[in-house]
């Protein structure tokens, strides 16, 4: 659809495969450890990892809370011994370094620019990871601009950030922005909030909640150039 110009993409699931770079960033950093890493380790970690940014996002938590908060809970749930802090730093450490993107996403990005749209990435996260795994993607002079949580002090879907958004991006028009996403509760309820349309990114056929509602639905991140090119394919 011509109407959409400025496109916010967000980053982690979305346009990189964040549960592929956080498997092998988890394993690595155990490895580094000499921490035993079965996959039933990183699964328990991965759900306390989510559970605890969903906490960050309803400000339950504070961020400098989170990091080593997710490894001290890891530790007790698992019964290991570990050091936090450290695991935490070379566990970010890594993941810094991967940016596995998901397939088609590459190709959809440069379309999108070369049919004139504005490209920005609207994230939730660690900026100096955020940022660095976004240089090492090969995709990153396709974006005006990357707003990541950290530096802006509020999380997806705080108005505070998408304020920060509208207020930094140049020419910023709110009837031609759309917001593409795969998180209900940062993307989906945060544009909502925001008043920006919202398309959602749903390979997993997860419903939307009650209350949240998204001008578009796609299953493969590659159909987003069926609605904002209007044409297939």
């Amino acid at each position: 659809m011509e109407k959409y110009r400025i496109i916010l993409f967000d980053a982690d699931n979305t346009l990189f495969d964040f549960d592929k770079s956080a498997e092998m960033s988890f394993h690595a950093a155990a490895s580094a450890l000499g921490v035993d890493c079965t996959d039933k380790l990183f699964e328990s970690f991965r759900k306390i990892n989510d559970s605890l940014w969903k906490a960050l996002e309803e400000k339950k938590i504070e961020r400098k809370e989170l990091y080593t908060l997710r490894f001290r809970i890891l530790a007790e749930k698992n019964g290991i011994q570990i050091d936090a802090v450290r695991f935490n730093s070379l566990y970010k450490r890594t993941l810094s370094d991967c940016s596995v993107l998901i397939p088609g996403a590459v190709n959809v990005i440069e379309r999108l620019y070369d049919a004139g749209k504005r490209l920005f990435i609207v994230t939730n996260g660690d900026y100096a990871v955020q940022t660095e795994r976004l240089k090492k993607s090969g995709i990153e002079a396709y974006f005006e601009d990357i707003f990541v949580s950290e530096s802006i002090g509020e999380p997806k879907p705080s108005p505070v950030f998408f304020d920060h958004v509208k207020k930094n991006i140049k020419n910023f028009d709110i009837s031609e922005c759309l917001l593409v996403g795969d998180s209900q509760t940062s993307d989906i309820k945060g544009a909502n909030l925001a008043g920006i349309d919202a398309c959602y990114y749903n390979p997993h056929g997860i419903p939307l909640k009650s209350g949240l509602h998204a001008r578009y639905e796609i299953d493969d991140i590659r159909k987003i150039c069926a609605v904002l090119l209007d044409r297939s394919e």
